[in-house]
């Protein structure tokens, strides 16, 4: 052997023996992934369940006068039908008014309350009262107008008298974003975002 085939002999050895004379160690493994979120995790919730019974709103105000309650009538109630009572429905700041679970048939605007008065809309012939009625359907959702109010009197000793234009503002839409935080419940909130769907 000559010297320089002995001196890189000693040298292979020394740098074997310096790495331990053990194999190449595997890189160590990366982090565990993230559990991914099961199929069912995934779908959105069910919706609530619709609660059954009628939803009928609108909106009443006048000028300097807040008013606080509405009573309205059913059609005809007197002649045909004498457990259909008025019903009387408190009225809020934005004159916003609903009441839940009216007996279904045709309602009209008959008093509104200001200061602690009543004041009675009259209707000149059946014609006018039939064309001021609003049908409140079994379950549904029931738009009776919204409602601008002039010319409060006063009458006495009975009740005053006003007159009223059905003008459509605010719109259903507005009032019923409004009812609905009112109501606070996630069944209603749920049949009134499909009425309100429903609408053009």
């Amino acid at each position: 052997m000559t010297r320089l085939a002995a001196i890189l002999l000693v040298c292979a050895g020394f740098l074997f023996a310096s790495c331990g004379g053990s194999e190449p160690q595997a890189p160590e493994s990366a982090a565990p992934a993230q559990a991914q979120p099961a199929a069912e995790d995934l779908l959105e919730p069910p919706p609530p369940p619709i609660p059954s019974g009628t939803l009928a709103f609108g909106n009443v105000t006048a000028r300097g006068a807040p008013i606080d309650a509405v009573m309205l009538y059913q059609e005809h109630w007197i002649r045909i039908d004498p457990l259909g009572l008025p019903a009387v429905v408190e009225v809020d700041r934005e004159g916003d008014f609903f009441v839940l679970n009216l007996k279904p048939g045709r309602y009209y605007l008959n008093s509104l309350r200001s200061g602690g008065q009543w004041y009675n809309l009259t209707y000149d012939t059946e014609e006018e009262l039939s064309a001021a009625a609003r049908a409140v359907l079994r379950d549904a959702v029931a738009y009776l107008g919204s409602y601008k109010i002039f010319d409060l009197q006063r009458a006495l000793p009975g009740g005053g008298g006003f007159t009223v234009q059905n003008t459509g503002i605010p719109t259903q839409h507005q009032i019923l974003e409004r009812v609905a935080d009112d109501i606070g419940d996630e069944g209603w909130a749920y049949k009134i975002r499909l009425h309100l769907d429903g609408l053009p």
